[in-house]
C-alpha cells in the first residue's frame, strides 16, 4: 500500500512478444505510450 508521498512503481507490461518492457523505457525517450484496458464480458 502507498502512503501519501511515495512514488507509484514504475508499471512493465508484457509485450506481443512475451518481454517485459517498463513504460519508463518510453517516457525516458520521449516517446507517447497508449493504454487500453478491454474488459472481459463474460
Amino acid at each position: 500500500m502507498l502512503k501519501p508521498g511515495d512514488y507509484a512503481p514504475t508499471p512493465t507490461l508484457q509485450s506481443i512478444d512475451g518481454k517485459a518492457t517498463p513504460l519508463a523505457q518510453f517516457w525516458q525517450t520521449g516517446q507517447h505510450v497508449v493504454l487500453v484496458f478491454l474488459r472481459h464480458l463474460g
